[in-house]
């Protein structure tokens, strides 16, 4: 008996130590095959003969270790390189080349994925809008960028900032994140694009129509993720950048990076200046109001083994001033009103493969916002400034507790399975909240299921299941087709529900004195709609051009929509109630044509809405158009990169309801905006120098026959942007 037991730990032993020596560990170097650069966030995919799996990503200084007992075949992925396999062997040090391919690579998205992938692989038809562009715009901020891109509407109020439609619908029905966290702080419905900087961002992914299973509330219109740029691939590195537009904008930002074996460190700030502006510029009042931001950031990553790791913190101010006019008869005092904002957000994202060839990915959140309106009498004479009575004062405050975690299981046979969680904690303080402060938890479970029997066929479902502590949540379910034939032809399907929840004001308001009588409505429903898009893409691909057309149509029919409305006549109280059904549809073509050195976009849209009381019946429909057109040229010998932006708005019918369901039409007038930049590099591209003009054909507003916004001045016309103006955009790269 002993005898077999000695046997059978002499075994054990020698199991475990040949199995340690068979996993031999492999160190994987990525690089760029034309500077000989280290790549940093490459993504490595492996499977070894014995039918094991796993992945990694390169840290820092393009590294990455992976333990296989047997050859295996390994692919990497990295944005603007060409997709590389090849076959390893257990042991070494292998170096990894990746070249760039500017004409025929898609790039990769993350967004809603199971795994990253191509643009053409996605079941959703994906936008990108890269750093190139971004620079190229001459874009400051989210608004910026978003001002010349097809199916998005821009709505400018000069004390809540600049709000937007997506395919046709509201900006509360779009989620805006960044990295997977949700932003915060929505005011009258519409996160402010002009609040969110793009000076580290490395690209923005735009999906048009639902995605309530991964993401949850607010996405039913649409979903846009902007995506921060990775840490150093360097041990130092240190950027400097200056932005002047001749409107009286004057930015300033930088960021130090560095990087090493226990990880890298990122710390970045700024300012951005806006000294106001208007066409008639006599008086105190502007209708551009003069406008100062503070950013700053502070982000750590590492590997740890196999998995990646980053936090950060990320901190944002602005204020806001609204000179009012002087007052008569003497002219000597005037009402002014300062509304100051500020972000401060704390996140986690945790991505890595797991056992066999199940891999995760954790993205957590805290979130809080401030914003405060504080109102003075100023006197001119001795610039002395009196606060007015608290009654003329406002401040709210909103936070978010997140976590969201995405556990998928990818084989190289037809199913593959990605099951998730997503929690969310959010709080209101105000004094126009009910009771001064309100809570509402949101724990919600998702599965997504892929079958693909052959490379050129996708069939993906997906549901979510929800508990809210405020209202009920609906099972949201989905389902997406992706085919693609053997000339090139990829073909889309798509039906999806989407939700948006009630908002803790929708739900909580409080906001009754001498003037105003507007309470919430704890007993509404969540908002819902029914989606469904049908696309087709087709690809010619030569020697030395690439031509890719895209055609898309969608529907979207949504109920229970959340309105203010007359509840009681005789005390004038004003309630939101779900009254509302929205319905909106289109269809886009577009198309895209490289060569060397030249890139050309069309692309043109109609899209139609309908809106109505649910009890009213059905209401007319009114269609818009857009039409966009871009050209980028590489002028090789001198080496400028020329842009031109230029977008058509066409007439757009609006229909407005009130209280008691009678319909009025009108029509905002149409308007174009062409902007144009030059940009080259220096000095072994340490030194970037971007040159341009933005709104060429000098559009300020647009006809508005309709009900003018709170903080839109005349209600006969609508401001879309200031002046022709010219900006110089520099970059420093001290590495």
């Amino acid at each position: 008996m002993r005898l077999r037991f000695e046997i059978g730990i002499l075994l054990f032993v020698l199991g475990v130590g040949w199995c340690r020596l068979a996993a031999q560990s492999t160190v994987l170097t990525v690089v760029d095959e034309a500077t000989g650069q280290s790549l940093a966030g490459a993504e490595f995919r492996w499977q070894s003969r014995d039918g094991k799996a796993g992945g990694a990503i390169s840290n820092s200084m393009g590294k990455a270790h992976i333990r296989i007992a047997d050859s295996a075949d390994l692919e990497v992925r990295l944005i603007g390189y060409a997709p590389l396999t090849r076959r390893i062997a257990p042991g070494g040090h292998p170096t990894i080349f990746l070249s760039p391919d500017p004409l025929s690579l898609e790039p990769v998205v993350v967004t809603a994925q199971m795994e990253a992938g191509t643009i053409s692989e996605s079941v959703y038809p994906v936008k990108v809008i890269d750093r190139r562009r971004i620079e190229a715009q001459g874009a400051v901020n989210l608004r910026d960028v978003l001002r010349q891109e097809l199916n998005v509407q821009l709505q400018q109020d000069q004390i809540l900032g600049t709000g937007l439609s997506l395919q046709g619908l509201s900006g509360q029905q779009v989620k805006i994140m960044v990295d997977g966290v949700p932003v915060v702080g929505r005011e009258n419905g519409n996160i402010d694009l002009s609040q969110l900087n793009l000076n580290q961002v490395e690209r923005i992914e735009v999906i048009e129509g639902p995605l309530s299973v991964p993401f949850g509330t607010d996405a039913l219109g649409g979903t846009i993720n902007i995506i921060t740029r990775k840490t150093a691939t360097d041990h130092f590195n240190a950027t400097a950048r200056s932005y002047v537009e001749s409107v009286g904008q004057f930015n300033a930002d930088g960021a130090v990076e560095a990087a090493g074996s226990w990880g890298a460190i990122a710390l970045s700030g700024g300012r951005n200046f806006f000294g106001g502006y208007s066409e008639n510029e006599s008086g105190r009042f502007r209708d551009w109001k003069p406008k100062e931001q503070y950013f700053g950031g502070l982000n750590y990553s590492r590997n740890l083994r196999q998995w990646r790791l980053k936090v950060g913190s990320d901190y944002f101010q602005e204020l806001i001033t609204n000179r009012g006019a002087l007052r008569a008869p003497y002219y000597e005092t005037a009402f002014d009103d300062e509304y100051f904002t500020q972000r401060l957000d704390q996140h986690l994202h945790l991505k890595g493969p797991l056992s066999g060839r199940w891999s995760g990915d954790i993205v957590a959140g805290i979130n809080h916002y401030l914003r405060e309106k504080r109102s003075y009498l100023k006197d001119l004479t001795t610039l002395e400034s009196q606060l007015l009575a608290d009654e003329e004062q406002d401040t709210s405050r909103f936070g978010l507790y997140m976590s969201r975690g995405n556990f998928t299981r990818t084989s190289p046979g037809a199913w593959s399975l990605q099951l998730g969680y997503d929690a969310q904690h959010q709080t209101a303080f105000g004094s126009r909240i009910d009771d001064r402060s309100q809570a509402m938890t949101d724990l919600a479970a998702f599965g997504m299921l892929r079958y693909q029997p052959r490379d050129w066929l996708k069939l993906q479902t997906g549901v979510r299941g929800s508990y809210n502590s405020n209202y009920s949540a609906p099972l949201t379910p989905s389902f997406n087709l992706w085919a693609r034939s053997n000339s090139n032809w990829i073909f889309r399907l798509a039906y999806a529900r989407g939700f948006r929840a009630p908002t803790l004001k929708e739900l909580h308001l409080f906001f009754v004195d001498i003037n105003h009588n507007i309470q919430g409505n704890p007993n509404l429903r969540a908002e819902y709609s029914h989606h469904g898009s049908a696309a087709v893409e087709r690809t010619w691909v030569s020697e030395a051009n690439l031509l890719r057309v895209q055609g898309r149509t969608w529907y979207n029919d949504l109920n229970d929509q959340i309105s203010l409305a007359l509840a009681n006549g005789s005390t004038n109280l004003y309630t939101y109630q779900n009254v509302l059904r929205s319905r909106s549809g289109g269809t886009t073509l577009t198309a895209d044509w490289k060569r060397e050195g030249w890139g050309v976009q069309l692309g043109g849209s109609v899209i139609g809405q309908s809106r109505e009381f649910i009890e009213a019946g059905d209401a007319p429909w009114v269609f818009s158009g857009e039409g966009t057109a871009r050209l980028n040229y590489e002028w090789e010998w001198p080496g400028i990169q020329w842009a031109l932006f230029y977008k058509y708005s066409g007439r757009t019918p609006q229909v407005t309801v009130d209280s008691e369901g009678n319909f009025s039409q009108f029509t905002l007038g149409d308007f174009h905006t062409l902007d144009l930049s030059a940009s080259r590099s220096f000095l072994k591209n340490r030194f970037h120098c971007t040159l341009g003009g933005k709104n060429l054909l000098n559009v300020t507003s647009i006809a508005n026959p309709g009900p003018g916004g709170v903080h839109s001045g005349s209600s006969t016309t609508l401001p879309m942007n200031w002046g022709r103006t010219v900006f110089v955009n520099l970059k420093w790269n001290l590495k």
